[in-house]
């Protein structure tokens, strides 16, 4: 099982407050900003704004898709979004939301790995750390033009 563990990075010129909603619209289904390259579908009966939520993930990149349960494990407003991950890829996801004056520095860190037998097999010739990167990338970028038209 290939193993990842990758933290991305970005300053979004939105409040703290906002960004950590906007992330938090998008689990919940509110917003469909990160597809086609994530795709989110409620799970349960606890939505995904509240501690015990979870969602079905899709992801696409290079070709392949990955498919994968998010379930919320801790939750501060405004500060803080803590995942668990099951399925093709398993771990946990952390996202955090730091104010910068009128920007918010969003973190977002992954420590995991995949748990398919292709996804096993492609490991050495597609790192998992700049796979998700790229989709992590993906989602600053869908975020920063969401909040920038509001």
């Amino acid at each position: 099982m290939p193993k990842g563990d990758s933290t991305d990075e970005a300053v979004l010129d939105a409040p703290q407050l906002a960004v950590y909603r906007a992330v938090l619209d998008e689990y919940t289904e509110r917003t469909k900003l990160w597809m086609p390259f994530v795709e989110i579908k409620s799970k349960g009966t606890v939505p995904m704004d509240c501690e015990g939520g979870s969602c079905h993930v899709t992801t696409r990149s290079h070709g392949l898709s990955g498919n994968f349960t998010d379930k919320v494990t801790k939750l501060e407003e405004g500060k803080l979004i803590a995942l668990e991950l099951s399925g093709d890829l398993v771990g946990t996801e952390t996202w955090a939301f730091e104010p910068m004056g009128e920007k918010t520095k969003v973190t977002v860190h992954w420590v995991g790995g995949t748990n398919t037998l292709l996804f096993s097999l492609l490991g050495p010739f597609i790192s998992v750390n700049k796979v998700h990167s790229e989709i992590v990338q993906k989602a600053f970028t869908a975020l920063s033009n969401h909040l920038r038209k509001k």
